[in-house]
C-alpha cells in the first residue's frame, strides 16, 4: 500500500526526465477518477496547487500472474497479468519494471524504452509510472479486499 501524492509523482517524472508526461499523469490520477482532461484552473509551473490530498492505493500480485489495483475505497481499478524475467524485473503488457523487495517491502521504477514516440508508446509509459511511483516505497498489508 503507498499514499499516493502529485508531489512524488511530479518528483519521480522529473527525475526521470520524462516532464511531458505530468498532465496526464497528474490528471488521470490525482484530480479524480476516469480524469482525462486537466481542469480548466491547471497551472503547468504548479501542477500540484489543486490536487486532491494523499489517496491510498495498492497492488496484488498473484502467483499465478494476475495483477491488481486497488484504491482508497477499497474498488479495484484496474487489473491485468504480469510476467516475471528475472529477480529484479517483471512486465505487464508493453511496460517493464525493476523492482526491489524486502520481507513486507517493495520499490518499482519504470524501464523507459529507448524510442517512445507513439502515442501508444507515451501513454504506456504515463501508465506505468502511475503503477510504480518511482522513489516510493510500497508496505505489504494483510487485509483488505485484495487479500484473500
Amino acid at each position: 500500500m503507498l499514499d499516493r501524492t502529485c508531489a512524488d509523482i511530479v518528483e519521480a517524472l522529473t527525475v526521470a526526465n520524462q516532464t511531458d508526461l505530468i498532465p496526464k499523469v497528474v490528471s488521470e490520477h490525482l484530480y479524480g477518477p476516469d480524469t482525462n482532461t486537466l481542469p480548466a484552473d491547471f497551472d503547468p509551473a504548479n501542477p500540484c496547487a489543486n490536487a486532491r490530498p494523499a489517496t491510498e492505493h495498492s497492488h496484488t500480485f498473484w502467483a499465478d500472474g494476475t495483477f491488481n489495483s486497488w484504491d482508497q475505497n477499497g474498488s479495484q481499478v484496474d487489473d491485468g497479468t504480469y510476467s516475471l524475467v528475472d529477480d529484479r524485473t517483471f512486465t505487464m503488457g508493453l511496460a517493464t519494471f525493476h523492482f526491489a523487495a524486502t520481507a513486507d517491502t517493495i520499490m518499482f521504477d519504470v524501464v523507459i524504452p529507448e524510442e517512445c514516440s507513439t502515442q501508444q508508446c507515451i501513454d504506456d509509459l504515463g501508465w506505468a509510472f502511475s503503477v510504480a511511483y518511482p522513489g516510493q516505497t510500497w508496505t505489504r498489508v494483510t487485509s483488505g479486499p485484495h487479500v484473500p
